[in-house]
């Protein structure tokens, strides 16, 4: 798969605000709050954010909650953007090549349906337009549906674990650490070329990238010497990841969705917005110290106060002009 970078483009709207999944649902029940998020959103001030997990998150839930979730999705009138995987490896070779050629673009990383679409199933962008997100989450919400994700989430619980009781023994070092940074980049530009979900075929190129001894050289050179400096998504990622491992809670599926809304919200978002007490405060500390500015997090109701003060004030000015 060879991957597109597109450049930054000037945007009128003022705001991007992530929602998490907990997001759709509270508006799906209150419809005042649906009535003034659409209002900020058609005028203008705001523009909302999805990402595939929420393909995940509406499918396996039962069918007539899935619709109304599909409604609300559907009259706000959502940008999107990629999965946490998907960013990084369009972050990752963003920075390599400003890396070595001495420029480095501004990534859009919010984009539109069709571009996360054209991402995800290696078509093109004027296929994957032809692609409602209701079949999406159909593809989800058939029987078996999610049964492809459950491998994952055990074998991210399995490394997650393994890790915290790596940390505890002393065994993490920074060496091992510095190891890791240089298998992550071997394993980026090692899916510069896939051309599907193969583990064993992108195994393959990282063993060979990693045995080469001029990429070897280049991967350490960038690692040191600053190139993963602008690897936002990959930083939160890093940051909640060193949270786990010193802690004690186990990384259960919830656990791991949330990191995913929260590594591609805090990083290329204005707002993320959720009402999970544990994602608000891990993103919180995650934020603390960045070279970027992170995403403000904050919980469903104090994005609607805010919304509703800003109509106000909009339309005092324009009676006060008018």
């Amino acid at each position: 798969m060879m991957v597109s970078v597109k450049p930054a483009s000037p945007l009128a709207c003022p705001m991007d605000a992530y929602l998490d999944q907990n997001v759709l649902i509270y508006l799906a029940n209150r419809p005042e709050w649906l009535a003034v998020s659409m209002a900020a959103s058609s005028e203008g001030r705001i523009r909302y954010v999805l990402s595939p997990w929420h393909f995940y998150e509406i499918g396996k839930i039962e069918e007539q909650r899935r619709d109304e979730l599909l409604a609300v999705a559907a009259n706000l009138n959502p940008a999107w953007i990629l999965d946490r995987a998907d960013l990084q490896l369009v972050e990752f070779l963003n920075a390599w090549r400003g890396f070595w050629n001495g420029y480095s673009r501004p990534l859009r990383a919010v984009s539109t349906l069709a571009d996360v679409g054209s991402f995800l199933l290696r078509i093109t962008p004027e296929r994957a337009a032809e692609i409602p997100l209701e079949r999406y989450v159909r593809e989800i919400a058939r029987p078996g549906g999610t049964d492809l994700l459950k491998p994952v989430f055990a074998d991210q619980k399995r490394i997650a674990s393994a890790n915290q009781e790596s940390f505890r023994s002393g065994r993490y070092t920074k060496l091992i650490d510095h190891e890791v940074k240089h298998v992550y980049v071997a394993r980026l530009l090692a899916r510069e070329r896939e051309t599907g979900p193969s583990l064993p075929d992108l195994y393959e190129r990282m063993a060979e990238i990693l045995a080469d001894p001029l990429c070897g050289e280049k991967i350490k050179f960038f690692v040191e010497f600053g190139g993963m400096a602008d690897l936002r998504t990959w930083e939160i990622d890093a940051r909640l990841t060193a949270l786990h491992m010193a802690g004690q809670a186990v990384l259960s599926e919830n656990r791991q969705v949330d990191r995913q809304h929260a590594c591609v919200a805090l990083a290329y978002c204005d707002l993320f917005v959720t009402n999970d007490d544990e994602l608000l405060r891990r993103s919180s500390e995650v934020s603390v110290g960045l070279n970027f500015p992170a995403a403000e997090c904050l919980r469903p109701e104090a994005l609607i106060e805010r919304l509703s003060i800003r109509r106000g004030l909009a339309q005092l000015c324009r009676h006060h002009t008018g």
